[in-house]
């Protein structure tokens, strides 16, 4: 008999509601960025804010205010037309 392996890393199961479109939205994203995993796509949402948030306070320890939506988008831009958006890697097979 074939030991079950473990998943790297632990993980929290959660659960939160949210309306019918929501979730809708939320599973499509899923689909269309991570293959349908929405423990992925929550994961990425929460990177992402970590990420701002941490941005907003560098920003604002240097001396500048905080940037709009739109200052924020064309950052974004920039930055993944430097350094790419990152490459998947490739899963070894069973």
């Amino acid at each position: 008999m074939v030991a079950k392996r473990e998943r790297p890393g632990r993980t929290k199961t959660f659960s939160v509601s949210v309306d019918a479109s929501t979730k809708a939205q939320l599973q499509a994203a899923a689909e269309r960025l991570h293959q349908g995993n929405m423990s992925r796509l929550f994961t990425a949402v929460a990177r992402r804010l970590t990420e701002d948030a941490a941005f907003e306070r560098a920003w604002s320890w240097y001396g500048g205010s905080v940037p709009t939506a739109e200052e924020n988008a064309a950052i974004d831009e920039w930055t993944e037309e430097v350094i790419g958006k990152p490459r998947r890697r490739k899963r070894r097979a069973a």
